[in-house]
């Protein structure tokens, strides 16, 4: 169990208008989730679990942060009420998450929402289009994610404890058109 203060960082963050919209509680010995004003806002966005000044993990949830918590939680059988089956060897972020709170640390879950843009994507054949074109709809929540994750390793040469596993890798996709090139 890391003991870092990532002060600045999390003053980053609250200056940056991230809320804190759950917690991860124990309840009887097993972690349960604590759901707070904004978790169940339908929107993208990205999130970060801090334990008494450390930040724990940063990522990103499609839905809603109610619905995304309850996805790890579920998967972390040794540590909830969860009945998902995980090999025993395999360390899971429950694992971490429950020595922090045996130790009485608050992990609170900071969360924001990302930016949406909708476009008109009229069908590419003319054949095929209608008199109402379709919308695409595109967020920034991975961006931001791996904008979090850079900016933590960043200021601190390495990235929180839970992050790394899956998902983002934390790598800003910088490929393509680059629109501030001149073209000649």
């Amino acid at each position: 169990m890391a003991n870092e203060n990532h002060k600045q960082f999390i003053t980053d963050l609250l200056d940056s208008n991230y809320q804190n919209t759950a917690n991860w509680i124990l309840s009887e010995g097993l972690i349960e989730p604590e759901y707070l004003d904004g978790s169940e806002s339908d929107c993208p966005g990205t999130y970060v679990w801090v334990a008494n000044g450390t930040v724990l993990y940063i990522g990103e949830y499609g839905f809603t942060v109610k619905y995304r918590m309850n996805q790890h939680w579920s998967s972390w059988p040794r540590t909830t009420r969860s009945n998902q089956k995980e090999p025993e060897h395999k360390t899971q972020k429950g694992d971490i998450i429950k020595q922090y709170l045996d130790n009485d640390a608050e992990v609170k879950i900071y969360s924001k929402p990302a930016t949406i843009i909708h476009l008109q994507c009229p069908h590419p054949l003319r054949s095929h289009q209608t008199d109402v074109p379709d919308m695409l709809r595109a967020d920034t929540k991975s961006y931001e994610e791996a904008s979090l994750i850079e900016a933590f390793t960043g200021m601190y040469n390495y990235k929180p404890e839970l992050n790394g596993t899956k998902g983002s890798k934390g790598y800003i996709i910088t490929e393509g058109h680059n629109i501030n090139e001149t073209i000649i």
